[in-house]
């Protein structure tokens, strides 16, 4: 019997589900009731959980992912969309789309510990590797909000571009990378942790969202949602496009899988996965859902 490989976990955005799938058998394996309208889903560093934003429920859903099941549902604020785990494990930080800040849950006790003003509707956070700062892309307030996660205070505020969506930090912690969701253009914002300044740009197909980035930082993977179309980009030195692949319709949120060789691509409109091969940037597979899909995360294989 082939063992079980990595599992991708994908809210379905009018279903109140969450699908899990075997991203090795390319199978749909469960759909898992939880809040109203999830979008957002984190897998924690020790892969034993999951968490779902609910948007519409104002609440995270936590799932244990040994049995996939969901434990608990935990009130969050308004509008939670974006959702990110501390390195460490011990907090989980979640945007607040439409109450302009981002919460801090200890999945510990699953309470909130604190709540942190931001911009104007955030949408996503990443999370610096040493853990010691969230950046947050606030989409309606065109900048980026710097958060000190020792004090849980904003320590400074980006001007980054038109409606900043997708956001990750490298894996060595020196640059974040910001998308852009303009309609007609695309680009992404380049900033420097050390200094907390916008170092660069470089465009993209219209309408950048989702954007994920290897484990050695060298190559960048962006979704352009009104195109239909994944760019490949070489980070080494200045940013260089060398692929652009074609997927579903409106490609929104993008994850790695744990060993690094596949990225997952949801297709809003599409109501499906598309999984493209890292090495070759070609497609490999698409995974048909049965509704529209939200956010994208994966996490290594768990046994009850």
């Amino acid at each position: 019997m082939t063992p079980p490989g990595p599992r991708a976990y994908v809210p379905l955005l009018s279903h109140g589900r969450v699908c899990v799938i075997d991203v090795s058998s390319r199978t749909l394996v469960d759909a898992l009731r939880v809040g109203e309208s999830p979008y957002g889903v984190a897998v924690s560093p020790d892969g034993a959980h999951a968490y779902v934003t609910n948007f519409e429920s104002g609440t995270v859903s936590v799932l244990d992912r040994a049995g996939d099941v969901v434990t608990a549902t935990v009130p969050v604020g308004s509008g939670p969309g974006g959702i990110a785990v501390s390195p460490d494990g011990a907090s989980v930080y979640v945007t607040n789309y439409r109450g302009d800040d981002v919460c801090v849950l200890d999945p510990a006790s699953l309470t909130v510990t604190h709540r942190i003003r931001v911009g104007r509707n955030p949408g996503h956070p990443a999370i610096t590797p040493d853990g010691r700062r969230v950046y947050v892309s606030n989409y309606g307030g065109h900048d980026v909000s710097v958060v000190d996660t020792a004090t849980a205070t904003v320590s400074t505020t980006l001007r980054t571009g038109t409606h900043p969506n997708g956001i990750v930090a490298a894996p060595d912690g020196t640059r974040v990378y910001v998308t852009h969701a303009q309609r007609r253009t695309g680009s992404v914002a380049v900033l420097d942790t050390r200094s907390d300044t916008v170092v660069g740009t470089f465009a993209t197909p219209a309408g950048p969202f989702g954007i994920a980035l290897t484990a050695d930082g060298r190559r960048c993977f962006v979704g352009s949602y009104y195109t239909g179309t994944v760019v490949a980009v070489d980070t080494t030195h200045e940013p260089r496009t060398y692929a652009r692949v074609a997927v579903g319709a409106n490609p929104e949120n993008l994850a790695i899988t744990p060993d690094g060789t596949e990225i997952l691509v949801t297709n809003r409109e599409s109501h499906s996965v598309s999984v493209i091969d890292a090495g070759t940037a070609t497609v490999t597979a698409t995974i048909v859902l049965p509704g529209a899909p939200g956010g994208i995360a994966v996490g290594a294989p768990r046994h009850g």
